[in-house]
């Protein structure tokens, strides 16, 4: 067999091999979670811009847009999806001691194909647990000195969901795989230097082609089912010469979406535990902010951040997406209102004077002790000096979220409380926390989907 005809034969395992029930329901607090970042980004121009060309475009009404009962193009549905998912940053992050990027992207393609197939809640659960277990094994071969961005993978992985939930047979499933991998290699340049909307938009787009590649397939096109090997193939080019045996190799018992971790704040995950820091500072200075000499900034020495202290882009962010993305924005935010929502980023926040004020008293140290004190993780703390001498102090191994500090159901729908997606109206959300609750046992998505998009 090919290397895709293998991968195709290890998907359709997840058929026999059901998920553990401990899986199963990490699934559901990643689907929980995924659901509350689309709502809670309804409003974000980007998403509306989205929106507007979607509608324009028209098209079958085959799928739902999550929060608004519209009905498009399964494409043009998965490509929307994702996006609420993802603009915020809000969604989780992968990695043990290194970001791989952002499992629940994906979510979008199991709940877009899962509604057009009326797939069971228990195929759709299965397709996420499998579809965090091959983004992290994708991740973990990625090769770390080429020039592609890690959404590479789901050029993998989407094809595996929908094709799963289509019920491809193996041959189709080959050609899927094979058809949306080689399009979907994406360049790390979609993240550096100043980061533009491509960044929110670099999964969706992916998952938009593969799963039209995958419908392309299942109508009977072939792919080139030998694009992994060789020296041209993707295992030489992206995958650090691993060939997908390797890949696939039996684990421990372990799914990959146990290790995944749920953010608690709208930014990058290697900046979690440095908001959670300067958040335990806030109330020892929040009524002397003006009397603030200087505020270090410790990072963990790890390759990831090293690079992303080293994008001077990042001192003084100028959209969104760098904001986001700054170790000097963040904690100065935080540290100035008491808080990192969604409502920090409104107004070009960035822009503010008090806010550049504080982040130009910033510095950031590089410490190695935090990776032995946290390993696993992305371990921050900060130090606030005062103009009277006085010092002030915080540190944060595992912020909340994290694998080893988890966020439970309550955790999740407290956090979106913060982010104003509570107050969608239309939206019932103990309604949607039971649905999801019992959601393996649904016979199709939509008790959930009519709550999401406030559907009578």
């Amino acid at each position: 067999m090919t290397e895709f005809e293998q991968l195709a034969a290890w998907i359709e395992d997840f058929r026999v091999k059901k998920p553990s029930e401990e899986a199963i329901g990490q699934a559901k607090l990643f689907l929980l979670d995924a659901l509350g970042c689309a709502l809670s980004a309804l409003a974000e121009e980007m998403v509306i811009k989205a929106l507007e060309v979607v509608a324009d475009l028209g098209g079958r009404e085959q799928a739902r847009i999550l929060g608004t009962g519209r009905r498009t193009s399964v494409p043009n549905a998965v490509f929307v999806n994702g996006l609420l998912i993802r603009t915020l940053d809000l969604n989780d992050f992968s990695g043990k001691g290194r970001v791989t990027g952002h499992p629940s992207d994906n979510i979008a393609v199991a709940l877009t194909i899962g509604d057009w197939q009326r797939s069971t809640g228990l195929e759709v659960l299965t397709t996420i647990v499998m579809a965090y277990e091959l983004y992290g094994r994708l991740q973990d071969h990625l090769d770390r000195n080429a020039p592609w961005d890690h959404v590479t993978a789901s050029g993998f992985v989407a094809p595996a969901i929908a094709g799963f939930l289509m019920n491809l047979n193996r041959e189709q499933m080959s050609h899927a795989l094979a058809l949306s991998a080689v399009y979907s290699i994406t360049p790390g340049a979609v993240r550096q230097g100043h980061l533009s909307a491509a960044k929110g938009m670099a999964n969706a787009s992916v998952t938009q082609s593969a799963v039209f590649h995958t419908l392309l397939a299942a109508n009977g096109l072939t792919g080139p089912l030998q694009a992994m090997e060789g020296s041209r193939g993707l295992s030489a080019t992206v995958f650090s010469n691993c060939r997908i045996p390797e890949i696939l190799v039996p684990s421990d018992g372990t799914y990959r979406i146990m290790d995944s971790h749920i953010k608690a704040y709208p930014c990058i995950g290697t900046a979690q535990s440095l908001v959670a820091a300067a958040l335990q500072v806030r109330p020892a200075v929040e009524k002397d902010l003006d009397k603030i000499e200087a505020i270090e900034v410790i990072m963990a020495d790890l390759p990831i951040i090293n690079a992303q202290v080293a994008d001077s882009t990042r001192r003084h962010p100028t959209s969104r997406e760098a904001a986001d993305h700054s170790f000097y924005f963040l904690p100065a935010v935080a540290l100035l209102d008491g808080e990192l929502t969604t409502c920090q980023f409104e107004d070009c926040r960035w822009e503010d004077r008090r806010v550049n004020a504080l982040m130009d008293r910033i510095t950031i140290r590089i410490h190695k002790d935090l990776n032995q004190r946290a390993p696993g993780g992305f371990p921050a703390g900060i130090r606030v000096v005062m103009k009277s001498g006085d010092e002030h102090l915080a540190e944060v191994p595992y912020p909340p979220g994290h694998a080893l500090n988890r966020l439970g159901q309550q955790g999740i729908v407290g956090k979106f409380a913060r982010y104003n997606g509570l107050k969608h109206p239309k939206i019932d959300w103990n309604a949607l926390v039971r649905e999801v609750d019992a959601f393996e046992r649904a016979p199709n998505l939509d008790d959930i989907l009519q709550i999401v998009c406030g559907i009578d």
